[in-house]
């Protein structure tokens, strides 16, 4: 039996409060991190003033998973790496001369290279590296990017 829904009410409450700064202008590039770390903190000293035991601050950081932590950061300043090496803005030159300009082309190469790199590439790196690719045709063709970042939504969740 559920004896304390505050969680759910820190959870829900992150999301509405993503939902909401996603439509707002000029928001700082942080602000989903300082969204989600504020409630932790919240959540936190709720349960440190409910118990007044500063074990449940020791036990809430041991919960950190800090090797995802650590391989994401690693894989964000590889990709920044590669990106300001030119490497993505290559990639993307690649793919567009490859479909002579054309989206739907552009959409199939994407599908077929991301089933062929999923089988020795997880696809969360993948992904995060192929992002700024997809932003970088889109810029080259003069498109929105989205329906790019949709193919690789779909073949994330399909390999």
């Amino acid at each position: 039996m559920v004896t304390d829904y505050f969680p759910s009410v820190l959870l829900v409450g992150m999301v509405v409060l993503l939902i909401i700064a996603s439509f707002l202008p000029n928001m700082p590039s942080t602000i989903n991190g300082i969204i989600c770390m504020s409630l932790f903190a919240i959540g936190l000293l709720k349960s440190l003033l409910e118990t007044k035991d500063f074990g449940v601050v020791t036990a809430a950081f041991k919960e950190i998973d800090y090797f995802t932590i650590l391989l994401l950061a690693g894989l964000f300043v590889v990709i920044g790496g590669i990106t300001e090496a030119g490497v993505v803005t290559d990639i993307s030159k690649i793919f567009v001369n490859l479909s002579g300009d054309n989206l739907f082309v552009i959409y199939t190469l994407i599908v077929w290279a991301s089933v062929l790199f999923s089988a020795f590439i997880d696809n969360i790196p993948y992904v995060a590296t192929m992002l700024p690719v997809t932003q970088g045709i889109a810029g080259i063709l003069g498109v929105d990017p989205y329906i790019l970042y949709f193919v690789l939504l779909c073949v994330a969740t399909l390999c």
